[in-house]
């Protein structure tokens, strides 16, 4: 977690092919304790009104590669 921080460049696909980028606006303090998942908030520009609200995205953020078990 600690390699994310606000202002970090994310790439987004929506399911209907439709690309765009965003930026890192929130991360949660604390990890959900029954998923282990920390909420982030990517928040992009939206000129034109062309993507709707409520969409699924895959959302893409770029960060080292690390090794990790679950214990």
């Amino acid at each position: 977690m600690r390699e994310l921080e606000l202002d970090m460049l994310a790439d987004i696909q929506f399911l209907d092919g439709q690309k765009t980028t965003g930026k890192i606006t929130y991360i949660a303090p604390a990890a959900d304790p029954q998923t282990r998942t920390f909420r982030i908030i990517v928040s992009s520009d939206n000129e034109g009104n062309l993507i709707k609200e409520g969409l699924t995205a895959k959302v893409s953020i770029a960060v080292a590669n690390k090794k990790a078990h679950r214990i």
